[in-house]
């Protein structure tokens, strides 16, 4: 399967998650997206207001989040992922210790669980030059694989790929993860 869907014109991959499922699980939010949501946190807190208010936010070994438990408020208001995590946990949130592994990802996915991952861009795109992340939306299990929803430059992609990649990208990225509850199937066709 390789289904295509046309993404908004400049708007990074996080934001074209949200649109994805905006588009295809919550049809009833008509809530604008804004273009350029490259935070894990500010993804979460527009699920959280708009798709899922129970959504869980984890992470697994994450340098991020473990430097920032361990920082000093000057340290936080320095560097902006400090001030992202900050920010989302002074409203509430949680981001709770969740190991990303095939028995746990496909436990959340036969449960009807939607996933945002942030995975490595170099190990995803299977590309060593690439740097950062890259947000993906994990769908279904198909066999040995995961159903992908995967934004391009100009596209958003529903593609296969295997579990082993899946699980050692988003831990090569400090596991970080959206989990969203959903009682619709994709009608991807």
């Amino acid at each position: 399967m390789n289904t295509v869907f046309k993404k908004p014109s400049e708007m990074l991959c996080g934001s074209a998650c949200l649109y994805f499922l905006q588009k295809i699980f919550f049809q009833s939010d008509k809530s604008p997206i804004k273009k350029n949501l490259s935070w894990i946190t500010e993804i979460a807190e527009y699920v959280i207001n708009h798709f899922d208010k129970n959504a869980l936010v984890s992470c697994h070994d994450s340098n991020l989040y473990n430097d920032f438990l361990n920082a000093s408020e000057e340290e936080i208001q320095r560097f902006i992922g400090f001030k992202k995590l900050n920010r989302f946990t002074q409203k509430g949130n949680q981001i709770v210790d969740f190991e990303v592994t095939k028995e746990s990802v496909d436990s959340l996915l036969e449960t009807n669980h939607l996933i945002i991952m942030n995975v490595s861009s170099a190990l995803f795109n299977q590309d060593e030059h690439m740097t950062g992340g890259h947000f993906i939306v994990v769908l279904n299990i198909e066999g040995d694989n995961y159903l992908v929803v995967n934004p391009g430059k100009n596209n958003i992609y529903i593609e296969q790929y295997t579990k082993e990649s899946i699980i050692n990208s988003c831990k090569k990225f400090g596991g970080w993860m959206i989990t969203i509850q959903s009682n619709k199937k994709p009608a991807l066709s």
